[in-house]
């Protein structure tokens, strides 16, 4: 199966106790891949400790899971992550004119 078949899933959660939390999910036929970003390392080590429970709730269900947890050192979000611009792009003016006169 290509990677284009695939489902795709991005999910950022705010956790009061873990902080800001991304987990980037991909499910091919009954395989899931999870990646799991963390900023706080406490968290990451509760979620790596709590990932073989998950992997076996989902084996019981006929699904394998490879789960990655990584923490980083500054949280950034992903949609302002696509939605900054690039630094080497030229600058684009936009103008709104008013038809109504």
């Amino acid at each position: 199966m290509d990677a284009a078949s695939g489902v795709r899933a991005l999910l950022h959660l705010d956790m009061e106790q873990l902080g800001p939390l991304d987990i980037h999910l991909v499910l091919e036929q009954k395989k899931l891949r999870a990646n799991f970003y963390l900023t706080d390392a406490a968290g990451s080590a509760l979620t790596e400790e709590n990932l073989a429970g998950l992997t076996g709730a989902l084996a019981a269900k006929g699904y394998t899971l490879d789960a990655r947890v990584q923490t980083r050192e500054a949280f950034e979000s992903p949609v302002s992550a696509m939605l900054a611009p690039k630094q080497d792009s030229t600058s684009m003016k936009r103008y709104t004119f008013d038809i109504r006169a």
